[in-house]
């Protein structure tokens, strides 16, 4: 398990509240385990990943050891964080980027990134 978030240096790819609406339903069903990982799989830990260094196309090793993957338009000026588990039509969409944070930086997406509950 990832370290406290108050510690340490992090990237967080934040929903917008439209966001976990639109999985409300299917949120319901979860169990904390399932919470902890869909949470845990928006940062990445002991990295401040800014907007212009996410690699188009690269895996990142997510704070709960899954992976997402960076896609991007193809002048690189639209990025999206894609989860493993990701439904269809909700690409998740960076929105605003490079928030500055005490401890790291923020990306807000317009979607919520789905990890693999598989293999949890």
């Amino acid at each position: 398990m990832a370290e406290p978030l108050s510690k340490g240096t992090w990237t967080v790819f934040a929903p917008t509240d439209e966001a976990f609406g639109a999985i409300e339903d299917a949120a319901a069903t979860f169990d904390l385990l399932d919470l902890d990982v869909l949470l845990q799989f928006h940062a990445v830990a002991g990295a401040r990943i800014t907007f212009a260094d996410l690699p188009c196309s690269e895996l990142t090793e997510m704070a709960n050891g899954e992976t997402s993957r960076t896609k991007c338009s193809s002048n690189g000026s639209i990025k999206y964080q894609r989860g493993s588990g990701q439904m269809d039509g909700m690409l998740p969409k960076i929105i605003a980027k490079d928030v500055e944070a005490c401890n790291g930086i923020i990306h807000v997406v317009d979607n919520v990134m789905i990890p693999n509950f598989e293999d949890k």
